[in-house]
């Protein structure tokens, strides 16, 4: 399965959760859809967020060492977001 393409069909909870399956089955799919998420592409890696959450809820333990990463990058997505939100810029 193409992870980058199936992220591209929508952004369904049925969507979501199959990957979330797969991670479960296989945890390279993790790889990728950590790497997809933290390009920074929407809508993709809003989609990837989604994953990856819903991943983490099952098994925070995986995500957990991870956490470090997050909050290291967490203020420059939010400034992005600021930008691409503002209507004048």
């Amino acid at each position: 399965m193409d992870i980058r393409e199936f992220l591209k069909i929508d952004s369904s909870r049925l969507n979501a959760d199959i990957l979330v399956d797969k991670i479960e089955e296989d945890t390279e799919v993790f790889e990728t859809v950590w790497e997809i998420m933290l390009e920074d592409t929407y809508p993709l890696s809003m989609r990837a967020s989604r994953v990856i959450w819903l991943f983490a809820i099952k098994h925070p333990y995986y995500v957990e060492p991870r956490l470090s990463e997050i909050i290291r990058i967490f203020p420059d997505r939010v400034k992005n977001l600021r930008t691409r939100m503002d209507p004048t810029g």
